[in-house]
């Protein structure tokens, strides 16, 4: 669902389960501190010194309003409200930039940005400090578990240059959550390790919990699931997977470096750890139909493209009301790779989908929980055929629903005009299929900011987050960057 901000924004913040206390005016001390405990448990040295700083909750709405009118502004926000609506992941008028903002101003206790190498905590608003200040009594101090885990990030970064990971990549969703995964899910054990002590193994389970629900603090906790729960997958599942790994190796902490070094390519992987760890680890199958517009004979080019992931595709049956929550996971395992495409046409919405499957079983399985949930969606429609692998109807505004599946792979033609339909065939035959086995990192820009190094062009120009002029790599000079209040 989300665009280049959107994934640049889940990297880096850190949702809590309730709010930061005010900020000590000894930051730059109790940083230094910070950094001993990250050492301590995670085994992970600094390279550099990390800027620190605080944001009010008016500063960082200032900062999410910035980065998403320069990343994903609301006509984009448009084009992507229309197609999580027409998967019904979303309510129709549901204004989803604005639930966005509402998303992360409310659920956010810090953060750190690999452009900029900046940490940022926020300041809680007045109607948040009892809550602080009452689980601080109680032994849990929310803002020192957020600092421990974003300078867990900071290291992360130093090390692993976060900042070379594909997380602008607007075509996978899939991939963006897995590698936050491991990303968030290491951070976190980190900083619930120094805030919970001895009481970890006993507490984290039901903070996973919550946050594999969507459990939100405020309005952000009213919006809908798929929402809360794309923000809160990597902290919930992904600390469970990193957790797994880890105690493969008597729980070394340092073992989470083999993770980042080789990060998970979906979310099935998270969500099956074995999938990720065994000798012959299950990839995922990348989609994409080749001459997209000529093979399905679309006038126009899709304004979304995208992957659901097993993830992904639980929450599509769930909203979809596809039997019961078990037949809904049963059905989404087995996935290998899946691709949409969303269209708009003369007023309308629609949707191509291909997914693969382990087997035709799984195939099968997917199919039947799908064409449930169409039945729950179009209740009223003129049914032309239906058989165990295919279903045509005719939908109450003259679109066809096409559901064709052929052996292990299951295409869904979603209120789509009546020629598209008719292409069917041709777009499964049209599928071009590559196996993920890694990330792919970027190259490190030629042209770089000296405060922001991480931040670059491939031109010489001025710097998006600052202004100042870019230097060519290696000629920047910088000197070492120092901690401020």
């Amino acid at each position: 669902m989300r665009a280049t901000v959107l994934a640049a924004l889940l990297l880096v913040f850190t949702p809590c389960l309730s709010s930061a206390q005010e900020v000590n005016p000894d930051l730059v001390k109790r940083a230094r501190q910070h950094k001993k405990d990250v050492r301590d448990i995670r085994a992970l040295d600094f390279r550099e010194e990390v800027e620190v700083g605080v944001y009010s909750k008016k500063e960082l709405v200032d900062f999410l309003h910035a980065e998403m009118d320069r990343e994903f502004p609301r006509e984009r926000c448009v084009s992507w409200q229309k197609a999580l609506a027409h998967f019904r992941l979303i309510p129709d008028d549901l204004d989803l930039y604005d639930a966005l903002l509402e998303l992360y101003s409310g659920s956010i206790a810090g953060f750190y940005h690999p452009e900029t190498k900046e940490l940022r905590l926020i300041k809680p608003g007045e109607e948040e400090q009892g809550e602080a200040e009452m689980l601080k009594a109680m032994g849990i101090d929310v803002e020192a578990i957020t600092f421990v885990h974003e300078l867990c990030h900071a290291a992360q970064d130093q090390h692993f240059e976060l900042a070379l990971l594909p997380m602008d990549d607007e075509t996978n969703d899939d991939l963006l959550n897995a590698m936050k995964g491991v990303i968030e899910g290491d951070a976190s054990i980190v900083g619930w390790k120094y805030g919970l002590g001895e009481r970890f193994e006993l507490a984290m389970g039901a903070i996973n919990q919550g946050y594999k629900q969507g459990t939100l603090p405020g309005k952000a906790g009213q919006l809908p699931r798929y929402l809360r729960q794309s923000l809160t997958f990597p902290y919930g599942y992904g600390t469970d997977f990193v957790l797994e790994y880890i105690r493969k190796f008597e729980t070394d902490p340092s073992r989470a470096d083999d993770l980042l070094r080789r990060l998970p390519t979906s979310t099935e992987q998270i969500l099956h750890p074995e999938k990720y760890s065994s000798e012959s680890p299950d990839w995922p199958t990348l989609l994409e139909v080749e001459k997209l517009r000529e093979t399905a004979g679309t006038s126009s080019d899709p304004i979304v493209n995208n992957v659901h992931g097993e993830f992904g595709v639980r929450l599509l049956l769930r909203e979809l009301r596809s039997g019961r929550r078990g037949t809904q996971m049963a059905a989404a395992e087995g996935w290998d790779g899946d691709r949409y495409y969303v269209f708009e046409e003369n007023g309308e919405t629609y949707s191509l989908w291909l997914t693969t499957w382990d087997s035709e079983e799984d195939a099968k399985e997917f199919f039947d929980a799908y064409l449930e949930g169409m039945g729950a969606k179009y209740e009223k429609h003129e049914e032309k055929k239906t058989s165990p692998d295919r279903a045509h109807w005719i939908l109450p505004k003259g679109g066809t629903l096409l559901i064709l599946r052929e052996r292990q792979d299951v295409l869904v033609l979603d209120n789509v005009p009546e020629n598209v339909g008719a292409r069917a065939e041709a777009i499964l035959k049209a599928a071009r299929r590559t196996e993920l086995m890694e990330v792919p990192r970027k190259d490190r820009p030629e042209w770089v900011c000296p405060k922001h190094p991480a931040h670059g062009k491939e031109a010489e120009g001025k710097c998006e987050y600052c202004g100042a002029e870019l230097r060519r790599r290696g000629e920047d000079r910088t000197p070492p960057r120092k901690e401020y209040p």
